[in-house]
């Protein structure tokens, strides 16, 4: 069984559990790490009380807490694709606009630090900093800051307004 980076901080039975009752509300083994940090936190605080419990042993407590959190997670990611779904599409830019852009973000990207631009790309391809930190070997705090810095280059450039950044 796969620890998900908790190793023996957490016990190694609920990273159990949880993963099982997220694969019973249809999750994938790409969104376990997510899923896994969002139902520990909404269990930081849980501490079974038998005389609270109604006659429950603690299992089906936690195993209430997780599916509810779980669905609350569901409820939020239909929301998202409601709002996508229901967004104006942007119009197209127009050519001269494109290349305008091309050569701006080319002009910006030569600014940055190798490490940066492998950041950008990564970025680019949709990978998340956790992922981006595997790859360059470093940690995401690391991969935060030089996002952080990105974006103030970009905005020094006035590049801004092209990526809300």
């Amino acid at each position: 069984m796969k620890n998900y980076g908790y190793g023996s901080e957490v016990d190694p039975n609920l990273v159990k559990l949880i993963v099982r009752r997220a694969s019973l509300h249809g999750f994938r083994e790409n969104d376990m790490e997510d899923v896994l940090q969002q139902v520990f936190l909404g269990l930081l605080r849980f501490r079974f009380d038998p005389a609270k419990s109604n006659g429950c042993q603690e299992t089906t407590v936690l195993i209430t807490i997780i599916d509810r959190r779980l669905k609350t997670i569901r409820r939020t990611e239909a929301r998202y694709q409601a709002r996508q779904d229901n967004a104006e599409p942007r119009p197209e830019l127009e050519s001269d606009l494109t290349t305008q852009l091309q050569v701006e973000v080319r002009s910006a990207l030569e600014g940055l630090s190798p490490i940066q631009r492998q950041i950008c790309t990564g970025l680019g391809n949709g990978d998340s900093t956790k992922q981006i930190a595997q790859q360059l070997g470093c940690s995401w705090h690391a991969v935060e800051r030089h996002v952080a810095h990105i974006r103030a280059h970009f905005q020094k450039l006035g590049l801004d307004h092209w990526f809300g950044a």
